[in-house]
């Protein structure tokens, strides 16, 4: 009975443990399908408002909501994505009519982001200067989005999209960018069943493999100054005969 009472213990937990590894896998890996040839998977986007005036941001975290839809195109190599978030607020901030679009091209073996838009109102409690009202406006990165066909790409944090100032040499009272967190992304492919190989955002000298480097290069400095330093001590080449007459040495001021 009490064999038994065991076997049952132990198939319950395993039952529960593969039901909640399941249901991790389903939440972190599974690809949101946008379009026959298209994969997509985005944790969140973060909203960040910063007040020039002030030098204070704010970030407001979206989750990926509302309508996500590929518009038509007119070649197979471009295509558009537009990506349609809830309305939302905090104490302070309103954002409404929130959405991105991403346009990517297909050149000489590879894809890449070509064109980023983002539509937006936004209203600050008490400061209506500050109230932002972005249509279509382009968005940039320093980080580039590219990767060989038949590849993802992927990175942790992507951005911040920042929007291209008109005029840079105005009075900004207030701007607005957009990070996109645990991102990936696959275009042009011939099956949509999952993600192949991913293109990473992260360069080969990260913050970690400079120091690691800068510490390496410091021990080794370290070391070779020690080394040097023991090889220039010279030994004694004259000692004490106990029957012969002692060494004397003779100071003088």
């Amino acid at each position: 009975m009490r064999a038994v009472s065991e076997v049952l213990l132990i198939a319950s937990l395993v039952w529960s443990w593969s039901g909640i590894l399941q249901s991790l896998g389903q939440e972190v890996l599974a690809p949101y399908v946008i379009h026959n040839d298209t994969l997509l998977y985005l944790q969140h986007v973060n909203f960040i408002f910063k007040n020039e005036i002030t030098k204070s941001k704010q970030v407001i975290k979206f989750d990926l909501g509302g309508d996500v839809k590929v518009l038509p195109v007119a070649s197979d190599s471009n295509i558009t994505i537009d990506i349609k978030f809830p309305d939302k607020s905090n104490d302070s901030l309103h954002i409404t009519d929130f959405s991105l679009g991403f346009t990517f091209t297909k050149k000489n073996g590879y894809w890449g982001l070509s064109k980023a838009l983002m539509n937006v109102k936004t209203n600050y409690t008490g400061e209506p200067n500050l109230d932002l009202d972005y249509k279509d406006r382009k968005i940039i990165s320093t980080m580039e989005m590219t990767a060989p066909l038949k590849m993802s790409f992927h990175c942790g944090r992507y951005g911040p999209l920042s929007p291209v100032v008109p005029n840079p040499r105005g009075k900004i009272d207030a701007t607005a960018s957009v990070e996109l967190v645990n991102f990936q992304f696959q275009t042009f492919m011939k099956t949509n069943t999952k993600f192949d190989r991913s293109y990473d955002c992260v360069g080969f000298f990260t913050i970690g493999i400079l120091s690691g480097w800068f510490m390496t290069i410091l021990l080794l400095g370290i070391l070779s100054w020690g080394i040097k330093m023991v090889m220039n001590v010279n030994t004694m080449d004259r000692f004490d005969d106990p029957k012969g007459k002692s060494i004397t040495v003779t100071a003088t001021d």
